[in-house]
């Protein structure tokens, strides 16, 4: 067994099998360290992807680069993926934006993605969930957004996303299954970072972020933003 959470509820479920079980290595005093007291002991070439592949053992090769994830599109679903697009515009050149995610102080502001949107030449095509509020406020204030937020099911974003050219997104799900399709992906970080597995892998991806003292102030940007008064 391979314990991909090491927390008291999966040790429990594993308790007293009879098996080989393999826990992940998490570094929850480095992440202490780091939210509460702002000291970074993490190394610069951490990522969440080599610690979950160091943890495998003597099957995983250890090396300088980052393992990548890989996800598979049938022609199928690529080919009824685009037969939607053109449904909804004649170019087969758009872009995917995925500005939602689970917790609001991970997505950027609604103002901003429209003034980026309004300076993009091609279609725009919004993918989330129907919870992801901003996707349709940004949709309201901009003519050049398709939406499809809520209208999908994850193996359809995943065949939409496979016919783009590339991504811009959050810190989300989505985001991370782009890379995983081998697309570019503009990520705009906030609250989580690198030392949180917030990142991108491919080498043709950009992380988009600003250098602050408070970041990273939590795991996955649950915590309210220490700066709120400030604005």
């Amino acid at each position: 067994i391979y314990d991909l959470h090491n927390s008291i509820r999966s040790k429990i479920i594993t308790f007293n099998l009879n098996c080989k079980i393999m826990r992940v290595k998490k570094p929850r005093l480095n992440r202490f360290l780091l939210f509460f007291l702002y000291i970074n002991r993490f190394k610069k070439n951490f990522s969440v992807p080599r610690m979950y592949h160091n943890s495998i053992g003597k099957i995983w090769i250890k090396g300088d680069d980052i393992p990548k994830t890989f996800l598979k599109v049938s022609k199928i679903e690529k080919s009824e993926a685009l037969t939607r697009i053109n449904e909804l515009f004649k170019s087969k050149k758009f872009i995917v934006l995925i500005p939602g995610a689970a917790w609001i102080q991970k997505r950027w502001d609604t103002k901003k993605y429209v003034k980026l949107i309004n300076s993009i030449k091609f279609p725009v095509v919004i993918l989330g969930a129907k919870s992801d509020s901003n996707c349709f406020d940004i949709e309201m204030q901009s003519s050049n957004v398709y939406n499809l937020a809520g209208k999908t099911s994850l193996r359809e974003a995943m065949a939409i996303i496979e016919n783009s050219m590339y991504v811009i997104g959050s810190d989300t799900g989505l985001s991370h299954i782009a890379e995983s399709l081998n697309k570019s992906v503009y990520m705009i970080l906030g609250p989580t970072s690198l030392e949180t597995g917030a990142s991108v892998i491919s080498k043709s991806s950009r992380v988009v972020e600003k250098d602050l003292w408070c970041r990273p102030c939590s795991q996955n940007g649950k915590r309210a933003c220490y700066r709120r008064g400030q604005f």
